[in-house]
């Protein structure tokens, strides 16, 4: 499809510019640098790249008319690529020398230090001089173009060492769909926004061509007898007769009647060649209906009557559209950034420029692609990598991203993540992703839309026919299960090695994702090959040793490790030594033996694995970008509560055996006030632990004060009363959930001066005997001996927001002022309890008798 590729000068490689610029070129690197004797040559290069990033400036969102011009800028991204990957080795070696000068240890690390300057002298030569000879092709070019403006772009030099692009090969995927017995056709002539007609039918109900002999006798055996209803989506195949025959050959012998298949396509090819007894074509909207929803996405809140002449534009717009809701929300938002007949006519033109075919969509959405800033550009193509349908988490999305460096914070106090959801958020606003439930899913038209616009720098390899891949691709993702199902070889995988043989870009590799199960026989052909992966950011198995992997990768560059399903007994002491590592996902589930060195990962964000891993860590205070931790007090240096100390970039923290924290001046080493991005606390001490006495034990909760912005706090097994900041001098103002648990001694709850609080759990508080609750969400009052009151001064607002109410074992409560304002209750009167999801009251003979209760 012409227009998706090399139409306009690439922003990207500005923005790839000014990101290496921003985050290498500073202060702690240049004197690093001096001290080592690169200064002259990182200096040099910082030079040429400013003078790059002049002249892409300049020439931002010009049409590229010619192919050398449109090759010369892929090579300088290629350049920029390699500069990129120059500084961050660089930055490794100085982070190494850093850490192991700080712990005056690990000889092996100290002689890779010492060598660094020398063997990464010449990378920095290479990169510098090739950048300054396209630079210098630059001034060469404008000297030559000084004439009339139409003769810019036409005399622009291709550079000698061009690198070819060839062996592009086109072989499709084949997807199967076809008919047997009784075959109900769609033909989508533009699929519906949100799940396919097929998957509400039957969700991810897929097969393959290729199915092995005895899967058709086990199909066969399931399906001999019964009535089946089998759904083939979005399929695409209408030559491989041969193989409908042998994928549906054991349907053929079903002996019951009343079977049907039901196939989608988008090709009136495919409809043909499947013979079916009716079509049913699904155009989109009616006319009058879509113009409805797209004035909605188009206009939000604004009057459109207000704007005659955009009514006229967005009309035509939404004509051209044919009815599709993924196009109009698509469209719609984008039309929404600016409400000016500009703008719009603008968005019309190029529209009409690019489509080729009345019937293709594509052209459509990828007008909205083009008009996204370049980072959410680089975030949504990224996740072509993703299979079809797949539901992806959104933590995890943004972890990937930043690991990419596609996350730049404009603004200081905010951490990278939260900006990377708000990327996050905003794609899904414009309709590039959906939400369902906790995850997000791709529609299968923006899936295609991200492989088109990513076909130079990401490649999926998915089944034995995959398609060759680009020199230029840095993003692989392979779809393991064709590779393990493959039941013709032992040991490593001889068909995998052939199809892993097209990829000529291992040494340019940033991201490795494989999906499904990774056997070892697998890893095995994956091994070698990690020998060239170099400039690997990026890797994530499932169920696999990675150790079998990681001897194999430099530690420079890799940031993101992901091996979840995983039971490692050691963990990998290479990985100790990956300095820039940012994530480590292993799984909650994961337990392994933490290796010495650990806490050199000093730019570690995300350690998700088991709480032992986190407990073993020494000297866990290093780490000072963690985000979450569960910390465990040991009266041990190396493992005591000062570790906590520097860790500000902490969002969620779980400290147990409090009991080994003796006096408030000690707590107070944890600085848990300076801790602004920290919203979820769990402080416990051990239920066994009798040796502080109350007034003790409430001077530790006294210097374990947390910063105003803490959200959720749970506290276990404490033998003090109510701290002075959760009582008479309340600061947590922000407060939204607390949990107290087994504090023995606390009596006095200051809940209406908590005015965002919404969920309150009270379990086995000994001595409470009255709480005043506001408008809560839930209420959760468990084994309290001595509750009599439970008051409230908010009336019926009191009872409007709360979804789940549960009281039990509470013989004294008396006084609930949930009820006093009926003389009975009906669990069924949803005016009483609007919002009510549970509700359970157990062993409370004083509510039962005092209120007339119907469950």
């Amino acid at each position: 499809m012409a227009g998706f590729l090399g139409t306009v000068v690439d922003a990207a490689i500005g923005w790839m510019v000014q990101s290496i610029l921003g985050s290498f070129f500073t202060g702690q690197m240049e004197a690093w640098t001096r001290e080592v004797g690169l200064a002259e040559h990182v200096d040099k290069l910082k030079f040429e790249m400013r003078k790059v990033e002049m002249v892409l400036a300049a020439a931002e969102g010009r049409r590229i008319d010619n192919k050398p011009l449109a090759r010369s800028l892929d090579d300088l991204k290629e350049l920029i690529y390699d500069a990129e990957d120059v500084m961050d080795e660089l930055d490794y070696y100085r982070l190494q020398q850093q850490i192991e000068q700080g712990n005056g240890s690990n000889p092996e690390g100290s002689h890779a230090s010492s060598s660094a300057p020398s063997s990464t002298f010449e990378l920095v030569y290479n990169a510098t001089s090739q950048i300054t000879s396209w630079a210098s092709c630059d001034r060469k070019r404008k000297r030559e173009n000084e004439g009339p403006a139409h003769s810019t772009i036409m005399t622009f030099e291709v550079k000698d060492d061009i690198s070819k692009r060839i062996n592009i090969i086109v072989n499709h995927l084949c997807t199967i769909g076809d008919s047997v017995q009784r075959v109900l056709q769609l033909a989508i002539a533009h699929p519906i926004a949100t799940p396919s007609q097929s998957q509400i039918i039957a969700r991810n109900a897929r097969m393959t061509t290729s199915v092995p002999v005895e899967r058709k006798e086990i199909l066969l055996k399931y399906i001999r007898n019964k009535r089946f209803l089998l759904v083939l989506d979005d399929v695409w195949e209408d030559k491989d007769r041969s193989g409908w025959d042998e994928l549906l050959a054991p349907l053929r012998r079903s002996q019951v009647s009343g079977c049907m298949i039901l196939a989608t396509t988008r090709r009136k090819s495919v409809a043909k060649l499947l013979g079916t007894m009716i079509e049913v074509e699904l155009n989109g909207l009616d006319e009058k209906e879509f113009w409805i929803l797209f004035k909605a996405f188009a206009f939000g809140n604004e009057n459109y009557e207000d704007h005659p002449s955009l009514q006229s534009i967005g009309k035509q717009i939404a004509k051209a559209l044919k009815g599709c809701p993924l196009a109009a929300q698509s469209v719609g938002a984008l039309l929404k950034t600016s409400i000016s007949y500009k703008h719009w006519r603008r968005v019309q033109d190029k529209w009409k420029s690019l489509q080729e075919d009345a019937d293709d969509i594509l052209p459509i959405l990828k007008i909205s692609y083009d008009y996204l800033p370049v980072h959410l550009q680089r975030c949504f193509s990224f996740c072509s990598l993703f299979p079809e349908d797949y539901q992806f988490s959104g933590e995890r999305l943004v972890r990937a991203w930043i690991s990419q460096n596609f996350v730049q914070c404009e603004d200081p106090t905010m951490r990278l993540e939260e900006t990377g959801q708000q990327y996050l958020d905003r794609l899904v606003d414009l309709g590039f992703f959906q939400k369902v439930g906790s995850h997000y899913v791709m529609h299968d038209l923006m899936h295609e839309l991200a492989g088109k616009v990513s076909l130079n720098e990401c490649a999926t390899i998915h089944g034995f026919q995959s398609e060759e891949i680009r020199p230029t691709v840095r993003h692989l993702s392979i779809i393991t299960t064709a590779f393990i199902e493959d039941k013709d070889v032992h040991g490593p995988n001889e068909k995998f090695d052939k199809v892993i043989q097209k990829v000529r870009s291992w040494h340019k590799l940033r991201t490795l994702m494989l999906f499904g199960q990774s056997t070892e026989n697998f890893l095995e052909s994956l091994r070698t090959l990690c020998k060239e992966a170099k400039c690997l950011r990026l890797l994530s198995v499932i169920d696999a040793d990675i150790s079998s992997i990681n001897n194999f990768l430099s530690p420079c560059h890799l940031r993101y490790v992901s091996a979840y399903g995983l039971h490692l007994k050691q963990f990998p002491q290479p990985l100790t030594r990956c300095y820039h590592l940012q994530v480590l996902d292993v799984g909650i589930s994961s337990k392994f033996a933490v290796p010495t060195g650990m806490s050199n990962l000093i730019y570690l964000r995300h350690l998700i694995a088991h709480e032992k891993v986190h407990h073993a860590i020494a000297c866990v205070g290093n780490i000072t970008s963690l985000q979450e931790l569960k910390f465990k007090v040991q009266n041990v240096g190396s493992f005591g509560i000062g570790q906590l100390e520097s860790m500000n970039e902490l969002v969620l923290l779980d400290i147990s055996q409090l009991e080994n924290v003796k006096t408030e001046e000690e707590a107070r080493g944890s600085s848990l006030i300076d801790k602004e991005y920290l919203k979820t606390l769990s402080l416990s001490w051990e239920d066994s632990s009798m040796s502080l006495q109350p007034q003790a034990a409430k001077n530790v909760l006294e210097g374990l004060q947390p910063h105003q912005n803490l959200k959720t706090l749970k506290i276990t097994g404490y033998g003090g009363t109510s701290p002075s900041w959760l009582s008479s001098t309340f600061s947590v103002i922000s407060l939204e959930i607390l949990h107290l648990e087994k504090c023995r001694e606390w009596r006095i709850l200051p809940t209406l001066e908590m005015p965002f609080l919404r969920k309150l759990t009270l379990i086995r508080m000994l001595n409470v005997m009255e709480i005043s609750v506001p408008s809560l969400e839930e209420l959760v009052l468990t084994d309290m001996p001595k509750l009599e009151k439970c008051i409230g001064s908010y009336g019926m607002e009191l009872t409007s927001h709360l979804k789940v109410l549960m009281i039990k074992n509470c013989p004294q409560l008396n006084e609930l002022t949930l009820f006093q304002s009926y003389s009975s209750f009906d669990a069924e009167q949803k005016s009483w309890f609007p919002s009510l999801k549970k509700l359970s009251i157990k062993h409370c003979p004083q509510i039962m008798y005092n209120f007339v209760l119907y469950f």
